[in-house]
C-alpha cells in the first residue's frame, strides 16, 4: 500500500516491544516497507527538572489546556523533536509521524475501497500543507467539523479542540524545520505546541488513522492524581501542600508528584486563532 509519503516514522518506547511487534505487523499486513522507528525519550530518561531547565530544555513554567503534566509529557515533545531532526538529516521531502499505538480507521477502508485514496495523497500534495493530519483522538469527523476547501477530500481542522492530539500527521521540510526550531525550551505538549504554531493545518474528512484507547492502570492514574495543585484563578498561590482534590473556580491541575512545582495560575491567552480561555500556566520550583 502506497499512503504518499516519502518515509514513515514510528515513535517507540525501547521498552514496549509488544507495541513494536504490534506495529511491525500493521505495516507487514498492509504491504507498507517505507518505515524507520525511531527511539522515543522516556520520562524516566530525563534528568532532573532543574537541569532541564539550565540547560533551556525546559522553560520555568508550563502551559497547557487542562492542567496536566507529567514527565512523559515533556519526553514526548523531546521524542518529536528528535523524530524531526531525524527527517531533516534524510533526503525525504515529506514523512509521515505516527506514534506506535495506531491504526487505520474504519473509514480509511471506505477510501480504499472506493479508490479514492490515491486521489487523496494527490490532493494532500497540492494542499501547500504545513501539517496534514491523519487523524486526532477520538474525533472521527475531524474534517466535517471544519472548513471544507476547493479539494474533493481535504478540509481544515479546528484547532484547539478537547481531541487535540499527535499520534498521526504529515509534515514537510519546511514545518519540521519550524516545528524542531522553536520547540526549546519546551512549555508546553507536543500536540498543543504543533497548533500554536503560525503554519497551515489540514486533513481529510473523517481521521484515517485512529489512537488504541486503553484503560490507564489503576497505579499509574493514583500516583497522578495523588499531586493536584490548588490555584488562584486571578494572581496564582504558592503552595507546598499535595491535595487529592480540589476546586476553584472549578479550575484543576493534574501533576505528576515527582515534579517539583512552585505554584499554578490560570489564564486567558490571545492567540491569532482566537482568545484561549482558563489555561493553567504551571510554575516549577528550583
Amino acid at each position: 500500500m502506497n499512503l504518499g509519503v516519502d518515509q514513515i516514522y514510528v515513535i517507540n518506547v525501547a521498552k514496549d516491544k509488544l507495541r513494536k511487534k504490534n506495529m511491525i505487523k500493521f505495516f507487514s499486513d498492509y504491504n507498507i516497507t517505507n518505515y524507520t522507528f525511531i527511539d522515543a525519550i522516556g520520562g524516566d530518561d530525563l534528568p532532573s527538572v532543574k537541569d532541564l531547565i539550565f540547560n533551556k530544555t525546559l522553560n520555568l513554567s508550563f502551559i497547557d489546556p487542562v492542567g496536566l503534566l507529567t514527565k512523559n509529557i515533556i519526553a514526548c515533545a523531546l521524542s518529536h523533536k528528535k523524530t524531526l531532526d531525524t527527517f531533516l538529516s534524510s533526503n525525504y521531502d515529506n514523512c509521515l509521524i505516527l506514534e506506535d499505538d495506531v491504526k487505520f480507521s474504519p473509514r480509511f477502508f471506505k477510501y480504499l475501497a472506493n479508490n479514492s485514496l490515491d486521489e487523496i495523497t494527490q490532493e494532500i500534495k497540492q494542499c501547500e500543507y504545513d501539517v496534514f493530519y491523519w487523524g486526532r483522538k477520538e474525533d472521527f469527523k475531524i474534517g466535517e467539523n471544519g472548513e471544507k476547501t476547493s479539494f474533493k477530500h481535504i478540509y481544515k481542522p479546528r484547532l484547539f479542540t478537547s481531541n487535540i492530539s499527535a499520534h498521526a500527521y504529515q509534515v514537510t521540510r519546511k514545518s519540521a524545520k519550524h516545528l524542531s526550531d522553536n520547540l526549546l525550551p519546551v512549555n508546553m505538549p507536543w500536540d498543543v505546541y504543533m497548533e500554536y504554531q503560525d503554519l497551515k493545518f489540514y486533513s481529510p474528512k473523517y481521521s484515517f488513522i485512529d489512537q488504541i484507547l486503553c484503560e490507564v492502570d489503576h497505579e499509574v492514574y493514583s500516583k497522578v492524581v495523588e499531586n493536584i495543585w490548588n490555584a488562584n484563578l486571578i494572581e496564582g498561590y504558592q503552595s507546598t501542600t499535595v491535595e487529592k482534590t480540589i476546586n476553584v473556580k472549578n479550575k484543576t491541575c493534574t501533576i505528576e508528584p515527582d515534579l517539583p512545582i512552585d505554584y499554578v495560575k490560570f489564564i486567558d491567552i490571545n492567540h491569532k486563532r482566537g482568545k484561549l480561555h482558563h489555561w493553567s500556566q504551571i510554575f516549577f520550583k528550583i
